[in-house]
């Protein structure tokens, strides 16, 4: 399939969709807009049809969303589009998890809305098995029945929403920063800037309290977990000490960034030790 990948993705490279002027050339801009959105299905196809054949419809609605919302001046569109495309697929296999895990039961948009402020207070206050005492202050928090609270936990229950890190669909790690959008609400579509800038002031602040010794390798990996983010809403890096200049403007060229083991081996340590490296900064971002 790599020669499949290939060659969609240089179809959607050589596109003349952007050259177009969206007003004036709107006929032109049209077809070659669903010729796109074309283009990025087949093109996720190619790379994985197993992991992205379920999700046509989300695919579809993305692959629009982006075109409509992308800016030349924010860099590579296949790395904005692959940015957004792989928060919406943690979005909706995160819903599938949920409702599998609820045994089919349906929960109405206010309870999924309880739930997740619930889990959102929980996991900022490292509670992953509440007591009794903390169950009623979750109550005064939320403002909802004690017995309120134990129904959502046992809706919740076994999710890994309650912990640092989450296992996504292929059984890899989830940090909070591959799932920055993934626990929205139903009816938004990315998270929204202003947000996404405060996670990213909490960000440099927790690094600049870092050890100097441990910077360059989390300066590396955390460049690596944020360029998509930085890319999809066209923040720049500028007083963001926590970026490697070089590898967002690689990530912004071509769409490449190191894997955790090439990070991990350049610096000398292995997986493991680089995953808590980074799973300690997350507690430092807690506490800011």
């Amino acid at each position: 399939m790599q020669s499949q990948r290939e060659k969609y993705e240089m179809l959607i490279l050589a596109s003349p969709l952007f050259s177009f002027d969206r007003q004036k050339e709107r006929t032109a801009y049209l077809r070659e807009a669903r010729r796109m959105v074309e283009y990025l299905y087949l093109y996720l196809m190619a790379i994985n049809e197993d992991r992205y054949g379920e999700y046509g419809l989300e695919i579809t609605e993305t692959a629009r969303r982006c075109i409509e919302g992308y800016r030349p001046e924010t860099g590579s569109f296949l790395s904005y589009f692959n940015a957004a495309m792989k928060k919406e697929y943690l979005r909706a296999s995160g819903r599938q998890s949920l409702k599998n895990a609820r045994g089919g039961m349906h929960v109405t948009e206010e309870d999924d809305r309880n739930l997740k402020r619930m889990l959102r207070l929980m996991q900022s206050k490292g509670i992953t098995h509440p007591t009794e005492e903390q169950i009623s202050l979750l109550a005064e928090v939320l403002d909802l029945p004690e017995e309120r609270i134990r129904e959502y936990l046992m809706l919740a229950n076994g999710s890994a929403v309650l912990s640092e890190t989450s296992v996504g669909g292929e059984g890899e790690e989830l940090s909070l920063f591959d799932t920055l959008a993934a626990d929205t609400e139903a009816d938004t579509a990315l998270l929204r800037e202003d947000e996404c800038r405060t996670l990213l002031r909490k960000v440099e602040t927790a690094f600049c309290d870092c050890q100097e010794r441990q910077k360059p390798m989390l300066r590396t990996a955390l460049t690596v977990k944020l360029a998509p983010t930085l890319c999809e809403y066209g923040i720049s890096a500028e007083g963001l000490t926590y970026i490697e200049p070089s590898i967002l403007k690689n990530y912004l060229k071509g769409g490449t960034l190191p894997t955790q083991r090439q990070i991990a081996d350049s610096f000398g340590v292995n997986e493991a030790s680089l995953s808590r490296t980074l799973k300690n900064f997350l507690k430092k971002i807690d506490g800011v």
